[in-house]
């Protein structure tokens, strides 16, 4: 139970500072010279590939609920298809509210991201992780 609030807290931290970076005029160092906090408008997926929103939030839904299916059907799964879930979730209410996903993040000179693209990367590689040793 403990570690449900512990998505719940990532999840919605991932919200607050979405708020921050939108009424955010400025953008700061958090590692200097390597990662800044800085608003960026992101209508794109992964890699800049670029679809139109509502394809993007059609196949956002779809993997959603692919993910709520497979986590019933195996249970095991759970802690990384939450972590996925709950970025994709995330990103997903931007698209929905915004037109766009909200970055904040900004790793210096490479890419956008937020938190929720974190919890999507980590959860991927959790599960990776963890079908490779089921074999």
């Amino acid at each position: 139970m403990r570690k449900h609030f512990y998505f719940l807290t990532l999840f919605v931290f991932d919200i607050i500072l979405k708020q921050i970076a939108l009424q955010s005029s400025s953008d700061f160092f958090l590692i200097p010279k390597l990662l800044a906090f800085r608003f960026f408008k992101n209508p794109t997926l992964a890699f800049s590939i670029s679809f139109p929103q509502s394809i993007i939030v059609v196949f956002s839904v779809l993997i959603l609920v692919g993910l709520i299916i497979f986590t019933y059907k195996k249970p095991q799964y759970f802690f990384p298809a939450s972590l996925i879930f709950l970025g994709a979730l995330s990103n997903l209410a931007d698209r929905i509210w915004h037109g766009f996903v909200i970055d904040y993040f900004f790793l210096y000179p490479i890419s956008y991201f937020n938190l929720a693209d974190l919890l999507i990367f980590t959860g991927i590689i959790l599960l990776i992780i963890k079908l490779s040793r089921q074999k």
